[in-house]
Parts: C-alpha cells; structure tokens; sequence
C-alpha cells in the first residue's frame, strides 16, 4: 500500500509543488541560461521551464528527464514547437546518460543535484560528454554556512528526502564539482528570497568549464 501511495504521490502531486516552488526564478533562470550556446543538455530538466529562455546561441536543446510524467510535459513544451532550435526529449538519469563523449558545448544543472541517486557519478557524466571547453552551468541549493541552519538541514533532511522525492539538504555540490575536474570560472553563492524555507535558501549559482585536454597535461609537467 505504501509502494501505491508513493508512486501516486510522486506521479501526481510532486510535479505539481516542485513547479509551484520554482515559478518565482525566473531571473535566475535567464541570468544563468543567457551563458549557453551551441548543442545544449539540460539534465532533469522536469517540465520544461528553461526552454524558454535560451538565447540564441542556442542551435540544439536536449532534455534528459527521468520522470514520466515529466516527459509528457516536457513533450508538450510550447518551446517545442516555437523555439529557434532543435528541440529533443530523452528519457535518462544523469548517472548514465545515453551520449557520446566530448559532444556538447552547454550541460544545465538547475536544481537537480540535489535529488540525483549518486551526484559523483552524474558530475562524471555531465563532465564526459562535454566538450573540452564546454560549459557547465548550475543553479542549486546547497548545505548551508550558517551552523544554525546546518543543524536544521541536518535535522529535517530524513524527512525532507521523503518530501521531496529524494532531494538532499546537506550535499556539498561546490566541492563535487571541483572533484569532477571542472575548473570554476564565475561562482556565486548566496542566499536566495526566491527559494523558501531557510534550509533550500542557500544556493550556489555560476559557470564551470571542462579543460582542454593541452592544459591538463601542462598542468601535469609543470607539477
């Protein structure tokens, strides 16, 4: 009964209050999409609400979703249809994405990390199937600097993964991120009033690249 109760909750009502909970970033979302260009992914890319606002540069969009119900939005997307750009829907976790290596110039991680199974693994996958020099651009909410607010997110995360259908208060994202070989190139991290309750309000926002190949072996003569 438990099984039924959860995959109605996560088919029916999930998707509908995690777009509830984010209809109030759409500054964000232009801020950070106004970076992509070229052949773009977008991991978990839920119902589709970055499409709209990808700029120009812009030649390919490739939403990867896990979530049926998801998938059905994200099929239905008016960007589909409207965009200036290839528009294409896949079915994936970013744990294992169905890509070749060194073929995208933009991966978009917009509230994601936070929810992946394994974040190491989908960090190396975002990072093989980038281009040398592609860009990784994210938005995520993170474990907080206050220590007050680190011991609510460690006290209400059991239950919040529940809640949230897997979403994780007390990840390190900013330092996966390094780990994965990505090289920071802007970064910010705040707290955002657009993001609700004080253990999802601190996030970090910027742009990572994935270095050439030449510049890592400099890297490892000179070391």
């Amino acid at each position: 009964m438990k099984d039924v109760i959860k995959k109605w909750y996560e088919k029916n009502v999930f998707p509908n209050l995690e777009t509830l909970a984010t209809r109030n970033l759409q500054r964000e979302r232009r801020r950070l999409l106004a970076q992509a260009q070229g052949h773009l992914m977008e991991i978990g890319a839920g119902a589709g609400q970055n499409a709209v606002y990808l700029p120009p540069a812009v030649k390919r969009y490739v939403a990867l979703e896990p979530s049926i119900p998801f998938i059905k939005r994200l099929r239905n997307n008016p960007a589909r249809r409207n965009g200036d750009f290839d528009y294409l829907v896949l079915q994936g976790k970013a744990e294992a994405i169905p890509h070749p290596s060194d073929i995208f110039d933009t991966v978009v991680s917009f509230l994601v990390l936070c929810s992946v199974i394994d974040p190491v693994a989908s960090l190396s996958e975002i990072f093989r199937i980038l281009k040398p020099g592609g860009r990784f651009l994210f938005f995520e909410h993170v474990l907080a600097e206050r220590p007050e607010t680190f011991r609510k997110q460690q006290f209400f995360n059991p239950l919040w993964k529940h809640i949230a259908c897997g979403c994780e208060l007390v990840r390190n994202t900013p330092r996966a991120i390094e780990s994965a070989g990505f090289e920071y190139q802007r970064f910010n991290r705040y707290r955002s009033s657009h993001m609700g309750l004080s253990i999802t309000a601190q996030v970090i926002e910027g742009m990572a690249i994935k270095p050439f190949h030449f510049k890592k072996m400099f890297l490892e003569v000179a070391c």
